[in-house]
């Protein structure tokens, strides 16, 4: 133990000391040698920090975002070193600033230069101009408070924006219009705005003349931007007047017609009594027309202050309207064509014009046009021609119902169930409608039936189905099917027949003395035959 008196430590127990003095020299000389090092070693030094260019080199105003500076922090010799980071001042509107890290350390032998970032955030609404500021780095390591500092510049550039005055125009006399612009570039909250003039002079000899802007904004809002200063052109015209010449036509040898106004003025001062002639190229044929008709102006002394536009017209000589009508006519398919006719109309009976008709290629069912082409040639120029046209019409055939057969011809085994029958073979047919179903043995509303089910036929449109049945002491059953085709140019009715055999040998005779008067062998192939006795009951009859 020992306790502090006057700035120096007193023993506790000098005795001890007494007893130990020649380990306590030994260890005084150990220590002092020991720290020979330590006093020749020199420690790490803060020596400067710097200040990098700033990212992006360039930031217009109004954009706002954040720009960066790279800091350096340079030291000599190894050892740990804390250099605390700050910056000041920093003055524009809006703007704010972190360091990261806002401590640089060094320890033992890192390198001897470490960075930080310099983030400044700056808004829309930052104004344009070159800040400078100061980052200071105060060290705290084994040499303390070495301070060092370094200066850098925030530069937030002038926002491009333009002025352009709108180009104007008015005629010689006339108000000048109001003359505007476009803001290109200025913010909306700036509240830039322009006020357009232009030079003196009413006369069209001194014009064009030059617009240009004045721009004001609130505060010092417009030293935020590099503006360029735009001017237009400001042009009087002279006035426009003009004279025209009617245009007027005629059929082939008639008169010249007589017109009331043959030449219109417009845009000229009553004061000045302009006043035209009115006149025609001559020529009375249809190849030589149109001819040009035109104006004179007087009086000369006073058509200089006009933009005169002077327009001619036409004089046509127009030629003789006519037309050629082909007549209808039709055909069925497989027919040879009609003689074709037609009619002339509006042609002069001494040119004898004649018509030959013809129709489009073609022999299906279908429409068709009928034409006209004239004869003779050359005197068809003098003629405005209408050639019409008439529909040529094909019809097709009705369909065919001589080759109807069924989907199934003949039924095996007789086992009461429903089979699915339809007509096929008949040609031309848009729609088939199945209609009644005989059988020519009893049905199930008839007592003595081979089978007691109902019923033993069903339609459902183009599809029938027949019960697979027969009396087992019949000579097999015969259904017909009646059945009505149609398209659209027509229909054809017919039936066709299903057998159900008494059995599968293919054989079957009329027997003259038990067999119906009428009845006929209906032998669908070598296992199925049936002896029809004719259209005897309703097989769709119900109970």
């Amino acid at each position: 133990m020992s306790e502090r008196v006057s700035g120096r430590k007193k023993l506790a127990y000098p005795n001890r000391l007494r007893l130990n003095h020649t380990a306590v020299l030994t260890a005084v000389f150990l220590l002092l040698v020991t720290a020979i090092p330590l006093a020749v070693a020199a420690a790490s030094t803060f020596t400067s920090v710097a200040v990098g260019a700033q990212t992006p080199s360039t930031l217009f105003y109004g954009t706002g975002g954040d720009v960066t500076f790279t800091i350096t922090v340079n030291r000599i010799n190894n050892g740990n070193l804390d250099v605390d980071l700050s910056i000041s001042p920093l003055s524009p509107a809006g703007a704010s600033t972190t360091i990261s890290p806002a401590t640089v350390s060094f320890t033992g032998n890192t390198p001897t230069s470490l960075t930080s970032t310099l983030t400044i955030h700056t808004t829309a609404s930052t104004p344009a101009g070159s800040y400078g500021f100061i980052i200071t780095g105060i060290g705290n390591g084994n040499e303390q408070n070495h301070v060092k500092t370094a200066g850098g510049t925030l530069t937030i550039t002038k926002k491009p924006a333009s002025v352009t005055p709108d180009v104007k125009t008015k005629i010689y006399g006339d108000v000048d219009p109001t003359l505007t612009g476009t803001l290109s570039g200025f913010l909306g909250g700036d509240g830039v705005t322009a006020t357009y003039s232009r030079t003196a002079g009413e006369t069209v000899a001194g014009s064009p003349y030059t617009i240009s802007a004045t721009l004001s904004a609130p505060g010092e809002n417009l030293d935020n931007y590099d503006i360029t200063y735009n001017t237009a052109a400001f042009t009087i015209t002279t006035k426009a007047a003009s004279v025209t010449a009617n245009s007027a036509s005629k059929t082939y040898g008639d008169p010249d017609p007589i017109q009331i106004e043959p030449c219109i003025l417009t845009g000229f001062l009553p004061g000045d009594g302009v006043y035209a002639t009115y006149s025609r190229t001559p020529g009375e044929t249809v190849a030589g027309s149109p001819y040009t008709t035109s104006c004179q102006l007087f009086p000369p002394e006073v058509l200089g202050n006009y933009n005169i536009m002077e327009l001619t017209g036409l004089f046509t000589i127009t030629k003789k309207g006519a037309s050629v009508t082909p007549n209808a006519a039709s055909k069925t398919n497989g027919d040879p064509d009609p003689v074709f006719t037609g009619t002339l109309s509006g042609f002069l009976p001494g040119d004898h014009v004649t018509a030959t008709y013809s129709r489009t290629l073609g022999e299906t069912a279908g429409n068709y046009i009928i034409s006209a082409t004239l004869l003779p040639v050359d005197v068809l120029g003098n003629y405005d021609i209408i050639y019409n046209t008439a529909p040529f019409t094909i019809s097709g055939q009705p369909p065919d119902c001589d080759d109807a057969v069924p989907s199934t011809a003949c039924f095996w085994p007789p086992n009461h169930k429903f089979e699915d029958v339809t007509v096929n073979g008949v040609t031309d047919a848009n729609t088939i409608t199945i209609g009644t179903i005989f059988s020519d043995e009893k049905t199930c509303t008839e007592s003595g039936a081979g089978g007691a089910k109902c019923p033993d036929a069903n339609v459902f449109g183009s599809l029938a189905q027949l019960r697979s049945e027969r009396s087992g002491n019949s000579d097999g059953r015969v259904y017909k099917i009646q059945f009505t085709a149609e398209n659209g140019d027509g229909s054809c009715s017919g039936f066709v027949k299903v057998c159900i055999p008494h059995d599968q040998s293919g054989k079957c005779k009329i027997d003259k003395k038990t067999t119906p008067a009428g009845a006929t062998v209906l032998q669908v192939n070598s296992k199925c035959c049936c002896i029809d006795e004719g259209d005897l009951y309703n097989a769709l009859a119900y109970s």
